[in-house]
């Protein structure tokens, strides 16, 4: 009779090939929403670029990590948690006709680029930029009755 030794290293090995396991199928699962992600992030870093850039030229602030972490990563995570459980919902319960993971990630990319916009008005004061504000706060004005007051 032969006795088998089972030892807390082959037990790690185990787990460490079980967690690679898992890891690849919850990757595998997701894949689909790769590109809106690969998208969502280069808005979130051009926005931190175009954030700082205003924020130096504006405030005279210096480059803060503390401030990108609470903000710009952490509302990157944010988004694409969002968009990863849309996802699964929408696979979940058969949810083909307009998935909801694209809407919401489109809603979450015009969010940055009018985030995005607003910057490079604030650091070029470009004449385009400002006509586009000032058609959009007259359009809002006209139909809404709401004011919106000027920031910078």
């Amino acid at each position: 009779m032969q006795h088998s030794s089972f030892s807390i290293k082959d037990l790690l090995s185990a787990f460490t090939d079980a967690a690679g396991g898992l890891f690849g199928i919850i990757l595998g699962y997701f894949l689909p929403i790769r590109d809106i992600a690969y998208w969502l992030f280069i808005a979130f870093v051009i926005d931190m670029i175009c954030g700082y850039w205003a924020a130096k030229k504006i405030d005279h602030e210096r480059f803060s990590p503390k401030k990108v972490w609470n903000t710009t990563v952490m509302y990157m995570l944010a988004a694409i948690i969002i968009i990863s459980l849309l996802y699964s919902w929408d696979k979940t319960f058969h949810q083909d006709t307009v998935p909801t993971y694209m809407l919401v990630g489109y809603a979450f990319g015009g969010l940055l680029i009018a985030s995005i916009a607003k910057n490079l008005y604030k650091i070029t004061n470009w004449s385009p930029l400002k006509m586009v504000k000032n058609v959009v706060t007259n359009l809002v004005k006209e139909k809404s009755g709401v004011e919106i007051p000027d920031e910078a």
